[in-house]
């Protein structure tokens, strides 16, 4: 599951190749959504920006686009006309990746399931998905398991089982969803009621975010009496952190898996609500980490001045500060590092 830094750099690139440039054609693979390909012709994106492990599409017309690639969901840039070749593609297909844009998959995320509320234009969003079944007063629901039994082949090209869910074009370049199945349509003002992005806590990546309201975050009844190995990784404290995030934090603010915010001195307190900005900003702006075992090879860089593990993926290796082996634990079923001697 990409992490934050990961997914606002695949925003930056996405953005580059589309943001401020008519769109010479859109289009979605869920019935739902057809009716918006017209209407997006001619318009302009205007941002692509994320929120917590989302992306939001903004248009010129007052509508956004909401897409969550979960597990299967794969973006990529290429240039005007490409695309990649699916099992029910035709065999002249072209290929992107011969493409002089195409690259590794920007984003690869969670999910096999969606299943939400659709409704029509008129109202405040449109969500898409297959088999779908009336429910009610309230419109349509739509649930599917969206399976890909593919995997992608690298630079050589996309696995054949994968299936384009949302293409936006412009006359230089397009960007590409493969096997997403949370895709949705909202009016701007209406965003802010989605059943995800309503939930989301502060994002960690967001410049207007200081230390003092993260740290006074951390003393709200809500999350104060929570382990922090479970409480780093609610997208409802705060959105974009991720696993290996959650190890990083906890080194640089040398604090044990197993503590409370409730338990915590001030300087602590202080200490931990620095970290938990610092080293996703750290990772964002460094554009990459550098070679690890443990991460896909799309959110890695071979740049000096890549993001470097001190403990994530680095069990039995010594410690940078004091020597002593890093060890592992899995709180919750996920894997986390750490160091005996300097966490506490």
């Amino acid at each position: 599951m990409p992490e934050g830094p990961e997914i606002r750099r695949a925003a930056d690139r996405l953005a580059a190749a589309v943001v401020g440039r008519p769109l010479v054609s859109a289009f979605f693979w869920f019935p739902k959504l057809k009716t918006f390909e017209a209407g997006l012709r001619g318009r302009r994106i205007v941002s692509i920006v994320p929120k917590g492990k989302a992306l939001l599409t903004r248009f010129d017309h007052g509508w956004t686009m909401y897409s969550h690639n979960q597990l299967y969901g794969v973006w990529q840039v290429v240039d005007a006309g490409a695309r990649c070749e699916t099992a029910r593609a035709r065999s002249d297909a072209v290929d992107p990746c011969r493409s002089e844009l195409a690259r590794m998959p920007l984003i690869q995320g969670k999910s096999i399931r969606a299943s939400s509320d659709l409704r029509t234009g008129e109202r405040k969003s449109v969500r898409a998905s297959s088999d779908l079944r009336a429910e009610g007063s309230k419109g349509i629901r739509a649930s599917s398991a969206l399976r890909v039994e593919g995997s992608l082949a690298g630079e050589a090209g996309w696995s054949t089982k994968r299936s384009l869910r949302v293409a936006l074009e412009t006359t230089k370049s397009a960007i590409l969803l493969y096997s997403a199945s949370d895709v949705s349509m909202w009016r701007d003002e209406d965003l802010h009621t989605h059943p995800f992005l309503s939930r989301l806590g502060p994002d960690v990546l967001d410049p207007e975010l200081a230390n003092a309201a993260v740290a006074k975050r951390l003393q709200q009844p809500e999350f104060a009496r929570r382990a922090l190995s479970v409480l780093l990784l609610d997208q409802g404290f705060l959105a974009g952190m991720g696993n290996y995030l959650r190890s990083e934090v906890l080194f640089e603010s040398r604090l044990a898996p197993g503590r409370k915010p409730s338990d915590l001195t001030p300087a602590e307190r202080r200490r931990l609500a620095s970290a938990l900005l610092e080293v996703p900003r750290r990772s964002y702006a460094t554009r990459g980490i550098v070679p690890s075992s443990g991460m896909k090879a799309d959110y890695l860089t071979d740049t000096p001045e890549g993001f470097s593990f001190k403990v994530f993926d680095r069990e039995g290796l010594p410690c940078p500060c004091c020597g002593k082996a890093i060890e592992r634990c899995e709180p919750g079923g996920r894997r986390l590092y750490l160091c005996p001697v300097c966490q506490k």
